[in-house]
């Protein structure tokens, strides 16, 4: 389950907890200005715009560039008094003095591209983070700076927002130094020995669609090792979902049971597996198997369990 937005209002001498080169670009904010909007992933994926799109209807195809990494977004809000070009000014040659290279950049709807977070520009190219808005007078633009073979990107948006009054600045990081965490996979045995120990296996792999119970073809693999295990026994089976702590509680707790309930679907339908052996709930974030203070022990959490009854 990938992370979801948060908004929260916190001083900005506490966010800065990314290694040196990162929080030189997060330490550019501006003064007076209040966070709004924090998430950061040990591993993600960093997309931005490669080209204008002055005439994008919300469906047309838009020319991107993306990096796989550590990832970081900030967004602040600033008095109506701050305009987005001062602002956008003053990154720019921060950025610069960093060395950091322009990639690409725009200035205006009309050049960029409207960014309606329904229909626009950024939710063409990030479905699952489609929150930056362009607005009439906003800015954009992307900076890469490379050492010691390590490639980091900045983007910075800035708009300004009729309700509220105020501007907004969107500030997104990236860098290919982090190695993606690996979580254990049972294959057929794994989940029998797990079983057998503790009552209960804890399933990783199975993917699905952003805040939904749509499985990802990724799922497959890990469908087949539970199917397998469960042709070669006939005990019954509680299969309960289990979510990071991003979000209301409600919610999780809803989302995790029809998780939950996809997984028996998928394994009576695909693999022949009677619906009647598993019985499919869903328990949030109320039972973690790690700390959601990071994105390490938010993956822990996300799985669904295997549990004899």
């Amino acid at each position: 389950m990938p992370v979801r937005h948060r908004f929260v209002f916190i001083p900005l001498a506490l966010l800065w907890t990314l290694p040196a080169a990162a929080q030189e670009v997060f330490e550019m904010a501006f003064p007076g200005a209040e966070v709004i909007e924090e998430r950061s992933a040990s591993y993600g994926e960093l997309r931005w715009m490669t080209s204008n799109v002055p005439n994008f209807d919300g469906r047309s195809e838009v020319a991107t560039d993306a990096i796989e990494g550590a990832t970081r977004t900030v967004g602040y809000a600033l008095s109506a008094d701050r305009s987005p070009l001062e602002v956008f000014r003053v990154y720019q040659g921060a950025l610069s003095e960093a060395g950091f290279v322009s990639l690409f950049e725009c200035e205006t709807r009309d050049e960029c591209g409207p960014g309606n977070p329904d229909t626009g520009l950024h939710a063409a190219m990030n479905p699952e983070d489609p929150m930056l808005n362009l607005g009439n007078d906003g800015r954009y633009g992307v900076y890469e700076r490379i050492s010691d073979g390590q490639r980091e990107m900045v983007e910075v948006a800035t708009s300004v927002q009729s309700f509220p009054q105020e501007n907004r600045i969107q500030v997104r990081w990236g860098s290919t130094g982090a190695q993606v965490a690996a979580l254990e996979r049972l294959n057929a045995d794994g989940i029998a020995a797990a079983l057998a120990a503790d009552g209960t296996a804890a399933i990783y792999g199975l993917e699905f669609e952003t805040d939904s119970a749509v499985l990802r073809p990724e799922a497959d693999a890990v469908l087949a090792e539970m199917a397998a295990y469960l042709s070669g026994t006939d005990a019954n089976f509680l299969l309960v979902g289990h979510t990071d702590d991003v979000g209301a509680l409600d919610y999780n707790m809803d989302l995790s049971a029809r998780r939950a309930a996809a997984v028996r679907t998928a394994l009576a339908e695909r693999h022949g597996i009677a619906g009647g052996r598993m019985e499919a709930h869903g328990v949030g974030f109320l039972a973690p198997a790690a700390s959601n203070a990071d994105e390490a022990g938010r993956a822990r959490n996300r799985r669904v369990e295997m549990v004899l009854c």
